[in-house]
């Protein structure tokens, strides 16, 4: 089993790949993580591989990507006045990559 990363209250956890024009030199950017302040705490319905369910916060921005990219029920999405994680909060951590 893996180490656990609990969700983040302060920070969004996706990650978003700088865009990289095919003008531009150099090696592609590598991903950041999402600075803004998370609004909403994702949680996996079903379990991975490793039988454990991932959680992670996110924002607005990063919710609407979520929701373009996974089916309704991927995951249970809960409240928008995030203050704490209810239940376990050492769950481990989805990524959600997007540009």
């Amino acid at each position: 089993m893996s180490l656990l990363t609990p969700p983040d209250l302060k920070q969004c956890q996706a990650e978003i790949t700088p865009s990289h024009g095919f003008m531009r030199l150099g090696p592609r950017p590598q991903p950041e993580r999402c600075k803004n302040k998370p609004t909403v705490l994702v949680t996996k319905n079903k379990p991975g591989k490793d039988n454990q369910r991932g959680s992670m916060t996110l924002c607005d921005g990063c919710l609407s990507e979520f929701r373009r990219r996974f089916p309704k029920d991927f995951a249970t999405i809960q409240d928008r006045s995030l203050k704490s994680v209810p239940g376990n909060p050492h769950k481990n951590t989805c990524v959600l990559v997007h540009e």
